[in-house]
C-alpha cells in the first residue's frame, strides 16, 4: 500500500451547540450547584436533590433527538445519500457522507464510517470507529477498536479488539495488533513491522 500521494489529514470540526450538548450542560451545571451548596449546608437532603437533577437530566439527554437516531431507518442503518455500499453493511451501523464500502467488504456490529472513508475490498470493520477520511486496506481486519482521522491501514492488516490509532497513523501491509495497543498520531509502520 502506498502512501506517497495520500491526502492530508482532516481536521473535523463537529458543531458544539446541539440540543444533547445543551442539556447535558445544564443538568451538569445545576448537579454541580447543588451539590456545593449541599456541602456548604452539610445537608443530605441536598445530596439526594443534586443526585436527582443529574438523573433526571441523564434521561432527558438520552430522549433528545438528534441527527444520529434521526438518520437511523428500520435496519438500523445511517447511509450518508451520497456513501457507496458496494459491500454488505450490517446494521446497526453508521456511514458518513462519502464513504464507500468496496465489494466484498463487510461492516457489522454497531461500526461507525465517518465521512471519505474506505473499505477495501474484502475487508472486515466488526464494531469499530473509522474517522473521517481513514482507508481501510483489501482483507483488512478491525475489530472493536478506534481508526483515527486520515489513518491508513495497510492490506491483510489485523486490529484487536481495543486498538486505538491515533490520527494520520500509516500501518503497511501484514500488520497484526493485539488487543490493547495504542499508536500516537502520525506513527508510520512497514509492512509487517508488528505480529503481536
Amino acid at each position: 500500500m502506498r502512501h506517497d500521494s495520500a491526502p492530508p489529514c482532516p481536521s473535523p470540526v463537529e458543531p458544539v451547540a446541539t440540543p444533547a450538548n445543551a442539556v447535558t450542560l445544564v443538568r451538569t451545571v445545576a448537579a454541580v450547584g447543588i451539590g456545593v451548596w449541599a456541602l456548604v449546608e452539610a445537608s443530605l437532603p441536598l445530596v439526594a436533590a443534586g443526585y436527582a437533577v443529574y438523573w433526571v437530566g441523564d434521561i432527558l439527554d438520552g430522549a433528545v433527538r438528534t441527527s444520529v437516531t434521526d438518520a437511523y431507518d428500520a435496519a438500523h442503518l445511517a447511509v450518508a445519500d451520497d456513501a457507496r455500499l458496494d459491500g454488505r453493511v450490517v446494521g446497526p451501523a453508521l456511514v458518513g457522507e462519502g464513504a464507500h464500502v468496496a465489494d466484498g467488504a463487510l461492516v457489522s456490529g454497531r461500526s461507525v464510517l465517518g465521512r471519505g472513508v474506505e473499505v477495501a475490498e474484502g475487508a472486515h470493520v466488526d464494531g469499530s470507529v473509522v474517522l473521517d477520511g481513514a482507508v481501510i486496506g483489501p482483507h483488512a481486519q478491525l475489530t472493536h477498536c478506534i481508526v483515527g482521522p486520515g489513518a491508513r491501514v495497510g492490506a491483510h492488516t489485523r486490529l484487536g479488539e481495543g486498538v486505538v490509532l491515533g490520527e494520520c497513523v500509516t500501518l503497511g501491509a501484514d500488520n497484526h495488533l493485539a488487543a490493547g495497543v495504542r499508536l500516537s498520531p502520525n506513527v508510520s509502520l512497514p509492512d509487517g513491522a508488528i505480529k503481536s
